[in-house]
């Protein structure tokens, strides 16, 4: 049974005027929408499916939805009003996708390291 995306896990809120078709599928653009179903979204360019994932991959709705501003299908501001997430953040996904491609969403997180010096990072400088 299809339901009205709104998990919380993705921050998707829907304005009143903008909102939800009677379908229940969602719709951001004129070319763009999407639908949810069994804990999946999918999103629909025209009448064409082209991509789905689970509703708690935050990892690929920011992919998504970042290939989808570069591409040229929505505005920014359309993916802030649509999913409720700040402007920000798909500033941010965006750069990411440019930067680093798809990948990038996957990648495992950089990290600095330790910032303490214990007996094991010493005697490990010391050895080399």
């Amino acid at each position: 049974m299809p339901f009205i995306l709104s998990p919380p896990t993705l921050a998707l809120r829907f304005r009143q005027n903008n909102g939800p078709t009677p379908s229940g599928d969602y719709q951001p653009s004129r070319s763009l929408s999407m639908a949810g179903s069994d804990g999946s979204v999918t999103y629909f360019y025209g009448s064409l499916p082209v991509f789905t994932h689970n509703e708690n991959d935050a990892a690929s709705f920011k992919m998504i939805t970042a290939q989808f501003y570069i591409n040229g299908y929505v505005k920014q501001m359309d993916i802030v009003r649509a999913f409720g997430v700040t402007p920000i953040s798909v500033k941010r996904a965006v750069k990411l996708y440019q930067e680093e491609g798809v990948q990038g969403f996957y990648a495992e997180k950089k990290t600095r390291g330790t910032a303490v010096l214990t007996d094991d990072v010493l005697l490990t400088e010391v050895s080399q």
